[in-house]
């Protein structure tokens, strides 16, 4: 009788762990995050995959700027698309993803002391998500002042 319930909750422990998502984690999400972003240039619709990790402040600095870019092309742009690898992600090889708590996460290279990057998560609901260090979206200029 013990070694079935032992089994039955072996298994119900594996099952709940293989549930968990890559964002249940504030490392698993900036590993995540970071793989997608490291494929768009291959994969254009990673970019799609990385956004949908973010969190609603770097989704909402994004979509401003899609709407404006939108704008200026004449065409709709996808906050996506606007994602852009270089704003994310110094490019150095990953070789450690250590949570510091809080949210924060540290990422490090061969070289610690240089080659090193941190996100900071937030949790929406039960899933983490990647609020990134965007620079705030300027006014918008006004292309017809009045005279006066």
């Amino acid at each position: 009788m013990r070694t079935a319930a032992g089994v039955l909750f072996s298994a119900c422990l594996f099952a709940a762990c293989a549930k968990r998502g890559v964002d249940a984690t504030p490392d698993g999400v900036v590993r995540a995050f970071i793989e997608r972003i490291e494929q768009s240039s291959e994969e254009p619709m990673s970019r799609k995959a990385a956004f949908e990790l973010l969190g609603p402040k770097s989704r909402a600095n994004l979509e401003i700027r899609a709407t404006r870019l939108s704008q200026v092309l004449g065409r709709p742009v996808q906050p996506y698309e606007v994602l852009a690898q270089g704003w994310v992600f110094q490019r150095f090889a990953p070789k450690a993803v250590i949570s510091l708590g809080g949210g924060l996460v540290r990422i490090t290279g061969e070289h610690v002391e240089t080659d090193r990057a941190e996100f900071q998560c937030v949790k929406v609901g039960d899933v983490f998500r990647v609020e990134l260090a965007l620079p705030d979206v300027p006014a918008p200029i006004d292309a017809n002042p009045t005279l006066r």
